[in-house]
């Protein structure tokens, strides 16, 4: 029983995460998704943990959940949700052919350009970056 409801709400909360991430990559291909906005999603869909565990404690447990088995409860969604989200990411990241290490160092370098970081010192950034490919 708990490991269906597991699995049920680990596959909702890793399409609600994956999906909505993915689209913006691909339909972005060009350029980053916003952080605040793939961090809300993210809050979204994991509250799918929060919903999961006052359901069993109100429904099945009659109002008393113990902490472990909530404690359980969450981790395993959460898991799952992980695992899902990472197929769909990279799935994602697969279709695009999108090097998002790469794109975000040089949004970052580009950043410090334009506050105005003088050609050494974005050097001296770039050399400390464990990345091959800038």
């Amino acid at each position: 029983m708990m490991l269906r409801k597991i699995l049920s709400y680990g596959v909702v909360a890793g399409l609600i995460a994956g999906v909505p991430q993915s689209v913006m990559v691909v339909a972005m291909k060009d350029h980053l998704p916003s952080v605040v906005t793939g961090y809300l999603i993210m809050l979204v869909a994991l509250s799918t943990v929060f919903v999961a565990i006052k359901r069993q404690r109100d429904v099945e447990g009659g109002g008393v959940i113990r902490f472990w088995p909530a404690f359980g409860l969450g981790l395993g969604i959460s898991a799952v949700a992980g695992v899902l989200y990472v197929l769909v990411w990279e799935t994602a990241v697969a279709v695009t052919q999108m090097d998002f290490a790469g794109s975000y160092v040089t949004m970052l370098i580009d950043e410090q350009k334009a506050k105005g970081v003088s050609a050494e010192a974005a050097a001296a950034r770039r050399a400390t970056v464990p990345i091959a490919h800038i």
